[in-house]
């Protein structure tokens, strides 16, 4: 141990001091790293709106395509439609005028194009409000799509015009260039909503104040008696291995290769009917050549006496078998065998059991008198 002593103390004193120099000259500091958001937030942009809706009592529930027979017998009072995952049809309104006067909101969130809105006789619905859609083309959509912290995030591709004939009161939203995104129309109890994609509720967009106030007006607020929210749109999924791969290219010649690959393998596997063909046969050594050479290798490590052992346990075998006597003592074993054979009890004993190291003549005489013995029992 002593001599391992002064190793030992010069290992702890080089670490004491690369330990002391590290605390003095480095430091531990935070870094901000990229996290990629979870799948279930890459195929749900409104994952965080409907977590805070769930957290401060408001449950949720998500359909993906629905008709005005699905909003009336919802046991929500507060709904958001996005018009591409809704049936709307000419009558829909006068199914769903007594549910909104009774207490129901409803947030239409136009995400269609001119044609399908005019098909659905939804414009002229809005006239008889008061209220006047505006479209804009891809191109003019760029001038309104600077974003300003005093006002909600709005989608660019449409915006209204008011004319009032009536006395209702209709509660407008502008952007930060003037033009109306958002128009809330009171119904008695109730209330009808108008707005294009609710880009607003998304969740890269809700850590924005004016983005969480609106979007609690339009849903939490207006949910009084905590009966949940209804969101009707269209559900993503996220696209697995092979959706992905089939995104990127072609999968044709994947599949063929996989084909071939198996082909290939089934044919390298399966052998060739017929006769099999084999090398020549040799001819072997004879027996006395194979018997010389064991005899030499159990010489050489002077375990000649082995093989007078398996023919001493062969015999007893056999005298067991021939005279049904059962003879444990090796003396009289010995003296029966010598009686039955005519031969001497020495010589019997000495062949089955030999003592010392033997000789080649001395070998070669006790398998002489084995022979004997074998051919006489």
């Amino acid at each position: 141990m002593r001599k391992h002593a002064i190793p030992f103390f010069l290992i702890m004193t080089a670490l004491a001091i690369i330990a002391i120099f590290a605390y003095n000259l480095f430091e531990i500091y935070e870094n901000t790293t990229y996290k990629r958001p979870s799948r279930q937030a890459r195929t749900n942009e409104y994952l965080a709106m409907e977590r805070w809706l769930n957290r401060t009592g408001h449950a949720v529930r998500v359909i993906p395509y629905a008709e005005p027979s699905t909003i009336l017998s919802a046991s929500e009072k507060t709904i958001v439609v996005l018009l591409s995952s809704f049936r709307w049809q000419p009558d829909t309104y006068s199914r769903l005028q007594q549910w909104i006067e009774n207490g129901g909101n409803l947030i239409l969130c136009i995400n269609i194009e001119e044609r399908e809105v005019r098909q659905s006789a939804l414009i002229g619905l809005l006239s008889s409000f008061g209220v006047e859609v505006n479209f804009y083309t891809p191109e003019a959509r760029g001038a309104f799509s600077a974003s300003n912290d005093d006002f909600p995030t709005f989608s660019s591709s449409i915006s209204f015009a008011i004319h009032q004939p009536m006395t209702t009161e209709i509660f407008a939203n502008e952007d930060a260039f003037g033009k109306i995104r958002l128009v809330r129309i009171p119904k008695k109890n109730g209330s009808i909503t108008l707005s294009g994609n609710p880009v607003f509720m998304t969740s890269h967009n809700l850590n924005r104040e004016k983005n969480a106030l609106l979007s609690w007006s339009l849903t939490g607020e207006q949910d009084i008696e905590k009966k949940g929210v209804l969101f009707i749109r269209g559900i993503k999924t996220e696209h697995g291995f092979f959706g992905k791969l089939a995104e990127r290219g072609n999968f044709s010649p994947l599949l063929i290769s996989v084909l071939v690959l198996i082909v290939v393998g089934f044919w390298m596997v399966i052998p060739v009917f017929g006769f099999l063909t084999g090398d020549e046969e040799r001819p072997g050594k004879p027996m006395r050549e194979r018997f010389l050479a064991e005899a030499r290798f159990l010489k050489k490590y002077k375990r000649l006496g082995s093989y007078l052992e398996i023919y001493y346990l062969s015999l007893k075998q056999r005298f067991r078998r021939q005279y049904g006597e059962i003879i444990d003592d090796d003396s009289s074993f010995f003296s029966r065998l010598a009686e039955i054979c005519n031969l001497k009890k020495e010589d019997v004993a000495e062949a089955l059991c030999p003592s010392g190291r033997l000789t080649n003549r001395e070998f070669i005489k006790h398998i002489y008198t084995i022979e004997t013995i074998m051919e006489r029992l």
